[in-house]
């Protein structure tokens, strides 16, 4: 559970991106300090925590079962619409930075696997959702993020807009047991408010012309 504008802790300003080299160099040093788990809240405390953090993790609001399913079901999908000829294919595909063996599937509602799912998390967070964004809330996007072997690790980014105030909530959802071999999403807690998004992108925080052109000068490059 992730709000609207987790950001890289850096300042463009003073540092050097003219090679990789040096992206990597600081990226390393700020991952050191990056979200990897263990420090699970109750649902009923993921609210505050979003608030606080900028993220909340939430254990076990999926059955196993039902994330095996809908697994089973995106590994099917994916397989369809990468063998389809274009554009029967790409419209099923969101656009995502580093595209080497990583894709963002869309997901559709109505299929059984994916209704299921959704269901029980939002049995588990829906008050929690509903105390941060209002009852309101729309659901506006719904996909499967897929990385296999040999994907590019993907610069550190923020993902949607800064904004003063909760108007978005992104649900991470593992449908697998990750580990540290296979390149896990980090988190940067924190790194949501108004002073973190201005130190790290400029003066101006709600300006994110300049977070896409400093990840498609530099960090983009940054091989595996």
């Amino acid at each position: 559970l992730m709000t609207s504008s987790p950001s890289l802790i850096l300042d463009h300003r003073r540092q050097n991106f003219g090679n990789e080299a040096a992206v990597a160099e600081a990226e390393a040093s700020l991952l050191v300090h990056a979200f990897e788990g263990g420090a699970s809240v109750p649902p009923r405390d993921a609210a505050a925590a979003l608030v606080r953090d900028g993220l909340a993790v939430v254990d076990a609001v999926v059955l196993q079962s039902a994330a095996a399913r809908l697994r089973q079901h995106v590994d099917s999908r994916l397989s369809d619409v990468c063998g389809a000829t274009p554009p029967d294919g790409e419209p099923l595909l969101g656009q995502i930075m580093c595209r080497r063996n990583r894709w963002d599937l869309k997901l559709d509602l109505s299929e059984h696997p994916v209704a299921e799912a959704l269901r029980q998390l939002l049995d588990a967070l829906g008050p929690a959702l509903v105390a941060a964004l209002g009852r309101g809330a729309q659901l506006f996007e719904l996909g499967a993020l897929v990385a296999d072997a040999g994907a590019p690790r993907q610069p550190v980014h923020p993902d949607t807009p800064y904004s003063r105030s909760i108007s978005v909530a992104t649900c991470m959802l593992a449908l697998q047991d990750v580990d540290l071999s296979m390149g896990p999403t980090h988190f940067l807690p924190r790194t949501h408010t108004e002073r973190e998004r201005s130190a790290s992108w400029g003066r101006d925080p709600t300006d994110d012309d300049e977070i896409a052109a400093a990840l498609e000068s530099s960090s983009t490059r940054i091989p595996l």
